[in-house]
């Protein structure tokens, strides 16, 4: 069972990192497609802070896969992915049902899923949330709490340096 959770624990990590990083090569794009969400949703009040939104949901992201990645705090990253899925789940089977924004951006420009996709995606990101949530007592990483929250704050810090750079001179990554 402890091989299943550590297994769980990094893939999970894996794919918050991946989705927070695609998105973060390109902060304008994500906060564009917030800005489509708005539109869909009547929402479009909120356009003037798409781009504090995106920048906050791909650090967010980002935090919780390294927390999941490194062991540690993995409380508050099962809270944190759990908080994530019980969104972002119902919202890609509106989005699957409706279709009012075709490509949801979850891995910004990086891997495009139709609707369907991604919600199927999410539900087995879900399974894996849920697992994880259920054994997150359990001690599961292979760094300290303190190696890994400095590993998770460190690369964190150059995250958030990586995106300002994205921003002020285009995606470094196309």
């Amino acid at each position: 069972m402890k091989v299943l959770t550590q297994i769980s624990r990094i893939l999970t990590g894996l794919l918050f990192v991946f989705s927070g990083f695609v998105k973060g090569i390109d902060p304008m794009g994500t906060a564009f497609k917030l800005e489509d969400y708005f539109t869909a949703f009547g929402a479009g009040f909120l356009d003037n802070l798409a781009l504090p939104l995106a920048i906050m949901l791909c650090l967010v992201e980002f935090v919780t896969g390294m927390m999941l990645l490194t062991g540690s705090l993995v409380r508050l990253a099962s809270w944190m992915a759990a908080l994530f899925m019980a969104l972002f789940t119902p919202l890609t089977l509106v989005l699957a049902i409706f279709n009012p924004v075709s490509d949801c951006g979850c891995f910004g420009d990086a891997i495009i899923l139709t609707n369907w996709q991604t919600f199927f995606k999410n539900i087995v990101i879900t399974l894996l949330v849920v697992f994880i949530f259920i054994r997150r007592d359990d001690r599961m990483g292979t760094l300290s709490v303190k190696a890994g929250l400095n590993a998770t704050l460190a690369f964190s810090f150059l995250f958030l340096l990586f995106m300002r750079y994205n921003l002020a001179y285009l995606p470094v990554i196309d």
